[in-house]
């Protein structure tokens, strides 16, 4: 099943969309909308980037084990980039989430990069036949 281009290309603005909405809305938007990111946001990216690789083997993901995947990948993701600033002296939420959006907008478009090339080779592929 091929995934929407569309979707690749919400994936990859959703970090900047929740930095949008930190930063000018009011406090219980501003939380539902930076927990929602952070916690699906860069792993979905990731997972969608790493997809192909893991089908070449025979390897199908069900959508609960992608959806696990990705809540782990972006809690690892937050703690690392977290960590890292923390280490840098340099913590600011902000700061934090742009790392994240900016992790998750190229690994969206790497996926959608990827799916692109795939969909050329497979009309290629058929047109031998």
């Amino acid at each position: 099943m091929r995934v929407p281009r569309t979707l690749f290309l919400l994936l990859a603005a959703s970090g900047w969309l929740t930095l949008t909405v930190v930063q000018s809305a009011p406090g219980p938007v501003r939380l539902v909308a930076s927990l929602t990111f952070l916690l699906l946001g860069p792993g979905f990216a990731v997972v969608a980037a790493i997809r192909p690789m893991l089908s070449r083997k025979g390897y199908v993901a069900n959508p609960l084990e992608a959806t696990a995947l990705a809540l782990a990948l972006s809690v690892s993701l937050g703690v690392l980039v977290s960590e890292t600033f923390f280490l840098l002296g340099r913590f600011e939420a902000a700061d934090v989430l742009m790392v994240l959006a900016g992790l998750t907008t190229w690994a969206a478009l790497w996926a959608l990069v990827r799916d692109a090339l795939g969909r050329r080779r497979s009309r290629r592929l058929a047109g031998r036949t």
